[in-house]
C-alpha cells in the first residue's frame, strides 16, 4: 500500500496495487467510412462494387474508451495481403488501383491492455473489369471475329465456285473447238453470213437476221452483263426461239455467238494495237482479264499477248 501527500496541503491519498483490476473489456470494431478516389462513399454489409482502378481507402475503431489512445488494430485485404498489417494508433487502411477481382477487407482491434476481439468486422470489395474485359465485349469478339470467320469462308468459296465455273466454260469452249475445223471457219461464218454450218446458202431473210444479231451484240460489247436475255428482247423473240434460230444457222448456242462475237472483236482491237490488253477485255465485256486471256486462248490457241505479238512480226515482215 501507497500513501501520497502534499506539501502544502494536508490531504492524503492512499494507492493500493493490489485492488488495480486490468481492462478485460473486448472492444467491438466497426468500419466506419469508406473513401474511393477520396470521396466518402456509402456501403451496406452486402459489400460494394467499385470500378475499375479504383483507389480505396478505409476507417475503423475499436469500442474501448478506458484508454482510446492505446487502442491497436490490424487489418488484412484478402486476394492482395498475404499478412496481416498491424497499426499503432492509425486506424485507416487504404489501397491503390485494385485489379478487377473479389476481395474481403478484414480489421480487428484490441484495447489498451491488449484484449483482442477475434470477431472481426469484414466488407466484401467486388473490383469492376474495365468495359473492354466485360462479357459483353467479349461476345462482341466473338460475333466479330465469327462473322469474319464466315466472310472469309464465303469469299473462298465464291472464289471456288467461280474456279469450277471457269473450268467448266473452258471445257466446253475446247469440245466445241474440237468440233470445228480451224478458227477461222467460225469467224467468217458468223461475221459474214455466209453459208449454213451445213455449206447450203442462207437465204436473204436470215443473212439480214444474222447482221442484226451481230450488230446488236457489237453495239452492247463494252456491256459485260449484255447477254441472251438482252438479245432476244432487243431483236423481240423468245429466248427458246433465238436459240433454235442461231443453232439453226450457226450450230453454236447462242452464248457462244455472243462469246464468239466478243472475241472477234478482241482480235480486231489486237491487230490494231492502240489498246492494252486489259483494256481490250473490258471493252469487249469481259470483267476478268486473266478469263479472258484463257478464253481467247482456248477459241484461237494462242493468248492475246502472243496474238499480239505475232502479228507485229507479220506487219513487220510486210
Amino acid at each position: 500500500m501507497v500513501l501520497f501527500g502534499w506539501e502544502l496541503s494536508m490531504d492524503w491519498s492512499l494507492f493500493n496495487p493490489q485492488i488495480v483490476h486490468p481492462n478485460t473489456f473486448v472492444p467491438p470494431v466497426y468500419i466506419t467510412e469508406m473513401y474511393v478516389q477520396g470521396r466518402e462513399t456509402p456501403f451496406t454489409a452486402d459489400g460494394v462494387q467499385l470500378p475499375y482502378r479504383s483507389n480505396v481507402s478505409f476507417d475503423f475503431v475499436a469500442l474501448s474508451y478506458t484508454s482510446p489512445g492505446a487502442n491497436r488494430y490490424a487489418y488484412k485485404m484478402e486476394g492482395i495481403d498475404n499478412d496481416w498489417n498491424y497499426t499503432s494508433d492509425v486506424h485507416t487502411a487504404s489501397y491503390a488501383q485494385l485489379p478487377p477481382g473479389d476481395y474481403l477487407f478484414r480489421v480487428r482491434g484490441r484495447n489498451n491492455n491488449g484484449v483482442w476481439n477475434q470477431e472481426e468486422a469484414t466488407l466484401s470489395v467486388r473490383i469492376l473489369p474495365p468495359w473492354w474485359r466485360t462479357v459483353w465485349a467479349y461476345l462482341i469478339y466473338i460475333i466479330v471475329v465469327s462473322g469474319s470467320f464466315v466472310l472469309t469462308l464465303r469469299a473462298y468459296r465464291r472464289r471456288e465456285v467461280q474456279k469450277i465455273r471457269e473450268q467448266q466454260l473452258l471445257a466446253e469452249l475446247a469440245r466445241e473447238r474440237e468440233s470445228h475445223r480451224t478458227h477461222e471457219m467460225f469467224i467468217n461464218q458468223i461475221t459474214y453470213g455466209a453459208c449454213t454450218p451445213q455449206g447450203g446458202a442462207m437465204s436473204r431473210a436470215d443473212e439480214q437476221l444474222m447482221s442484226q444479231l451481230i450488230a446488236k451484240v457489237r453495239e452492247n460489247l463494252s456491256d459485260a452483263n449484255y447477254n441472251v436475255e438482252a438479245l432476244a428482247a432487243a431483236m423481240n423473240m423468245s429466248r427458246s426461239s433465238l436459240h433454235r434460230k442461231i443453232k439453226a444457222l450457226t450450230d453454236l448456242s447462242s452464248l457462244d455467238f455472243i462469246r464468239i462475237i466478243r472475241l472477234k472483236r478482241a482480235a480486231e482491237l489486237l491487230q490494231e494495237g492502240e489498246l492494252r490488253i486489259n483494256e481490250i477485255s473490258d471493252r469487249v465485256g469481259f470483267q476478268s482479264p486473266s478469263y479472258f486471256a484463257k478464253i481467247f486462248q482456248k477459241q484461237f490457241g494462242v493468248t492475246p499477248t502472243e496474238f499480239a505479238q505475232q502479228n507485229k512480226q507479220r506487219m513487220a515482215e510486210d
